[in-house]
């Protein structure tokens, strides 16, 4: 997500002197992309940690698995706030 500010100008005072920004919320992904990247990452993040285990690292499993519960959390995070950033503009 992107923030683009745009910068107007009053046109009666100094130059640089009447100077105002909006703020424009980007969205570079749509919530569906955001949910396929999650589910490869998470996917990919727990093979690794099945594959681990099938050879005796079963501890490997456990962080597998609290990595993609971590990176889930943080994916509804920015999907949350890129919700909210949208409502207020």
């Amino acid at each position: 997500m992107l923030i683009a500010e745009r910068a107007t100008e009053n046109p009666r005072r100094a130059k640089g002197a009447g100077r105002q920004r909006a703020a424009e919320v980007q969205c570079s992904i749509s919530p569906a992309a955001l949910a396929t990247v999650f589910a490869l990452l998470a996917l990919a993040t727990l093979a690794i940690g099945v594959a681990f285990a099938a050879f005796g690292a079963w501890l490997v499993l456990p962080f597998a698995g609290l990595e993609a519960l971590l990176l889930a959390g943080a994916f509804l995070a920015t999907a949350r706030r890129n919700e909210n950033l949208t409502k207020k503009g």
